[in-house]
Order: C-alpha cells, then sequence, then structure tokens
C-alpha cells in the first residue's frame, strides 16, 4: 500500500512537472523590430526565438551590416499561458556583440498558431549601470527558414567554386580567429578559436581559455556552449576535419575532437559566408558552442 502510494505520488509530481514545462522550439520570425542596449537604438527585420527543454530563452535580434553585432536576451520562462498563448520570462543577461552584462528585465511573448510567434517585448535594466534595454517586435507572419538572408547583397559569382581555383584572394582557405569574453560578477572569462582552412581541404580548429577553471555550470553552458566542459584543467580543446567552399558559401565537417589525452570521433558541421576577411558562421550547433555565440572568425594570414 506505502508502495503504491509512492509511486502514485511520484508519477503525479512528474505529470504535474510536465504540464508546467513548455515544449521547446527554435523560430526565426521576420518583422519589425526595434532594440536598445548601451545607450543606443538598433532597428532589424528578423528575430530568432528559442526554448529549450530547461526551459531557458534565448531573443536573438539580427542586426545586418554591424558587423555581426546582434542583440541576444537570455533567460528562464517563468510562466506560459497555454489557451491564450502567452509566454513570460525572466531575462538575465543581455549581449551585443561579446559584450556581455547581466540583466533584469522582463519579457512577454504572443505565441501565433504552431511554434510561430506575433510579438515580443522586452523591458528592464542591464546590470553595470543600469542603463535600460529593451525589445519590441512584430512580426509580419513570415517564417525564415533560409539564413542566407542574413547577407543580402551576395557576390554576383556566388555560384561558382572557388574551393579548387588556387586564387587565394577568392579563396576561403586561410587562418582564422576568433574570441569569446564575458564577465560573472568580478571575473573575466575569455575563450580563443584559431580555425585553419587548408588548401588540402583539410580544417583544424584550435579552442583554449585564459583561465584554467573555466565555469560549466549550466547557465555557462547554455550561453556559451557545452566545450566549456572539455575546457576544464586547462586543456585546449582541438577539432578536425574537412571543410567544401562554393561560391562564398563555406561547409567545415569536424569528425573528431581531442582534449588533454583523449581523442575520439564527435561530428560537428558548421557553415557560414566568406565575406571579405572574414567568415560569418550562420548555422552551427548552439548547444555545443553557445546559444549566445555569434561566431564570426577573421583572418590572420595563412596555416602552416
Amino acid at each position: 500500500m506505502a508502495v503504491a502510494l509512492a509511486a502514485a505520488t511520484i508519477s503525479s509530481a512528474l505529470a504535474q512537472r510536465d504540464r508546467n514545462r513548455y515544449p521547446s522550439f527554435n523560430t526565426t520570425m521576420e518583422g519589425r523590430g526595434t532594440a536598445r542596449v548601451n545607450g543606443a537604438s538598433y532597428t532589424f527585420s528578423q528575430l530568432q526565438l528559442s526554448l529549450q527543454d530547461n526551459q531557458r530563452v534565448s531573443v536573438h535580434a539580427l542586426l545586418y551590416g554591424r558587423d555581426n553585432k546582434d542583440v541576444v536576451f537570455t533567460g528562464r520562462l517563468n510562466d506560459h499561458g497555454r489557451r491564450d498563448g502567452r509566454l513570460s520570462a525572466d531575462i538575465d543577461n543581455v549581449a551585443y556583440g561579446r559584450d556581455t552584462d547581466s540583466a533584469d528585465a522582463s519579457c512577454d511573448i504572443d505565441m501565433g498558431s504552431g511554434k510561430k510567434f506575433n510579438s515580443v517585448t522586452i523591458n528592464g535594466r542591464n546590470s553595470n549601470d543600469r542603463n535600460k534595454i529593451s525589445l519590441d517586435f512584430v512580426s509580419n507572419g513570415r517564417e525564415v527558414t533560409d539564413y542566407q538572408g542574413r547577407w543580402p547583397n551576395r557576390d554576383r559569382d556566388n555560384n561558382r567554386d572557388h574551393n579548387n581555383d588556387g586564387d587565394r584572394g577568392r579563396n576561403a582557405s586561410g587562418r582564422y580567429s576568433d574570441t569569446d569574453e564575458w564577465r560573472r560578477r568580478n571575473d573575466h572569462f575569455k575563450v580563443t578559436y584559431a580555425l585553419d582552412l587548408r588548401q588540402s581541404g583539410d580544417v583544424r580548429l584550435v579552442v583554449a581559455a585564459e583561465d584554467r577553471n573555466m565555469p560549466d555550470d549550466r547557465d555557462a553552458r547554455y550561453d556559451h556552449g557545452d566545450i566549456l566542459k572539455y575546457l576544464q584543467d586547462g586543456h585546449d580543446v582541438i577539432e578536425t576535419g574537412r571543410w567544401t567552399q562554393n561560391g562564398d558559401r563555406v561547409t567545415i565537417t569536424f569528425d573528431s575532437i581531442q582534449y588533454g589525452r583523449t581523442s575520439r570521433d564527435k561530428r560537428e558541421v558548421l557553415k557560414g559566408r566568406v565575406k571579405g576577411n572574414t567568415l560569418w558562421i550562420d548555422d552551427f550547433e548552439k548547444s555545443f558552442y553557445g546559444h549566445g555565440s555569434s561566431l564570426s572568425f577573421e583572418k590572420k594570414g595563412w596555416p602552416n
């Protein structure tokens, strides 16, 4: 009798937990929007909204033509009305490009049919200087599924394959670098990325941490990726594989990962576009590299 009662109690608790959890989704909509951070206002026409299974929310305003410095608000869902389709979240972090700050803001979301959304509103302040932060977005009902729209003014020769033409002025091969920096309380953390795209088609990515004791708690991994787990104890992370280029589009396929003395198979695919000396990555596994990351690699020379 006691066992049955305990089982019923556990079953009831799990059912209640599932009722309180809103289904995860990741949707980008077109429309009109304005975001305000760091005392400046930015207009945008596409907003990416994602909700993870752990009920973490990411609101990503895509600011075209601004050196990939997007505005990203992150937080946690605190309420949802399944009948009226309204969600509420507490925003605890705001980022503009690589500049991040903790925040105290509220987020209201009006969901539409399926996993689309009609509008998103955020109001509050950042933590450092208590400046106002906000976002207002109204969708026009069109969902974005082709992220090539991030670069509307594409080169005329997009459809040419430059991977084997030997012209370094148009070939994406080279050595690239990127950094991910953020602050938490009084601590400063920095992760560096060194990417080699070789003429042979081989690719190598080395990820290193400036601090030997990188945080790898749930919130840190959500914003900066599960890769933080591999950076513990000062281990560099090395991914290797192959890359291809079609016009200005680049696809990188990693098939192995090494950290410390461990080496094993691990597949990751990154897709992006090369523009001048910058390789913008617009399609990557956010759970591994970070929901708050906007990967953009600057060419620094040629691999050894």
